[in-house]
């Protein structure tokens, strides 16, 4: 298969959406059924007392890995793997194609920081943005690379946005806008629809250390542990029963995790008006030492102990508990 053809290929299913149930909603804490845990007895919390490990051919020695609304993909022995919620791992291209993704639809090439995406339509362009970030949404995708920011619709091989960002970590899409945290851990925003592409600050949450964002839902891991959801900044609402968090990240259908303590994650879910459904509120079994972790549809994906993948929630046999991600 031509690259060009691998990256169309792979542009269908990454983007495709769905509408798929939440993997948290309608249950109780600490109701999973099958979930080897024990109690926490320092924290009051739950923690695997089994963590799971691939068995023979699993995915490990994962670099860095990314969900989009239904499929994952990862970076793991410089190769890019990709898979459906509950199937194995195919490697898709050729070694150290991709260094970095962003919400699974776009990557940064590893020899000169060129910029490749696939959506609805192939884009191929001069990034210039070697070592720096990407990030995606329905609307298009936007890299950055020492404060300079470029966004690109799907199809166009031209950015149509060129704008200078002081202070910029790491920039999240959402609909119509990019966030980062800046400065002092507040957030600023750029309204990708004006005429002018000028970063405002956002009234609301002044301490923030990671932000994730989906459509119009944006979820923040605050430096003291604790996290807020958002459609309004003004009207932040905390998510109950979820301390000690250090990364935070947001789904297609409301569905958001976070890894807190020494690894652990636990998941939720929010309506329309990013209420959280406390009931929701679930610790996935089955994973600990996560340092990364990705939500879709309906499914979640993280960097566990051992640098392995694994995944929970839709095609899960037991949604409520991570399963290792296996290769073909």
């Amino acid at each position: 298969m031509t690259r060009s053809r691998l990256v169309v290929y792979l542009a269908f299913v990454l983007a495709v959406g769905c509408k798929g149930k939440s993997f948290v909603e309608g249950e109780t804490p600490g109701s999973a059924k099958g979930s080897d845990t024990e109690p926490d007895k320092a924290s009051g919390d739950k923690k695997p007392s089994k963590p799971l490990s691939a068995k023979g051919d699993g995915l490990d020695n994962v670099a860095s890995i990314s969900v989009g609304p239904d499929r994952a993909c990862a970076i793991a022995d410089d190769k890019l793997w990709c898979w459906d919620p509950g199937q194995p791992a195919a490697t898709l291209t050729t070694p150290a194609t991709l260094t970095a993704l962003g919400g699974a639809a776009c990557g940064l090439t590893s020899d000169n920081g060129d910029l490749y995406c696939w959506g609805g339509k192939e884009v191929k362009a001069a990034a210039n943005a070697l070592g720096g970030q990407v990030t995606s949404s329905a609307g298009g995708v936007c890299t950055g690379h020492r404060m300079a920011i470029k966004c690109w619709h799907l199809g166009d091989a031209e950015p149509y946005v060129k704008f200078d960002w002081a202070g910029v970590d790491k920039i999240v899409h959402g609909d119509h806008k990019l966030c980062s945290v800046v400065g002092g851990g507040t957030i600023e925003c750029v309204d990708l629809a004006a005429k002018e592409w000028k970063p405002d600050k956002v009234s609301g949450p002044t301490d923030v250390a990671v932000l994730s964002m989906a459509g119009n839902l944006a979820c923040a891991a605050l430096v003291k542990g604790t996290v807020e959801c958002w459609v309004d900044p003004e009207k932040r609402k905390e998510v109950p029963a979820v301390k000690g968090a250090t990364d935070v990240s947001v789904g297609a259908t409301g569905d958001a995790c976070a890894i807190y303590g020494n690894g652990f994650i636990k998941c939720w879910h929010t309506d329309g008006t990013a209420v959280t459904v406390e009931a929701s509120v679930k610790e996935i079994g089955g994973v600990r030492g996560a340092t990364a972790l990705g939500v879709g549809a309906g499914f979640g994906c993280a960097i566990g102990a051992g640098d392995k993948a694994v995944c929970w929630g839709k095609a899960s046999k037991e949604p409520e508990t991570a399963q290792a991600v296996s290769k073909k």
